[in-house]
């Protein structure tokens, strides 16, 4: 699996909302709003919210990592936010703000793909030292260049 394959220009935002829940309803509307099989945004807010009552998914050094696995999909969906000042609630394991956001959508049966994009995706970002770059830049397009270009 090709990870800059799942990585889209249109799955990227630069986020003006500093509040967790905020962000996380509207990478739900742009998840819902690029792809044809998530039909249900309620269910998908629902979901995320309730996935994020168990245990926060801002996993440190600024990143979040809302994820799912969901009924209808067959082809896993990654939404990418990007907030420059932080976002300072969203209860980060290390307490940074976060200001990257991958929101990893995938079928309810597709728990290996799950694994491997959830793992592949955070150690990019972690490895490359990203998250700084990604945070300064001005465009989804400049994030979509700097994710997809080696």
């Amino acid at each position: 699996m090709n990870l800059k394959n799942l990585i889209r220009q249109e799955r990227i935002c630069l986020l003006e909302d500093t509040r967790k829940s905020e962000v996380l309803i509207h990478m739900s509307e742009l998840a819902c709003s690029t792809s044809d099989e998530i039909t249900d945004l309620e269910a998908l807010k629902k979901d995320i919210f309730f996935r994020e009552e168990l245990m926060s998914t801002g996993i440190g050094l600024g990143l979040g990592v809302p994820h799912l696995r969901m009924e209808g999909l067959s082809e896993p969906v990654v939404c990418i936010g990007v907030q420059k000042k932080g976002i300072y609630d969203y209860q980060s394991l290390d307490e940074v703000p976060v200001k990257v956001v991958l929101m990893i959508l995938v079928g309810k049966e597709q728990h290996r793909q799950y694994i491997r994009i959830l793992s592949q995706l955070t150690g990019m970002i972690k490895n490359r030292d990203l998250i700084p770059q990604i945070a300064e830049a001005e465009s989804a397009e400049a994030v979509y260049r700097i994710l997809v270009e080696d």
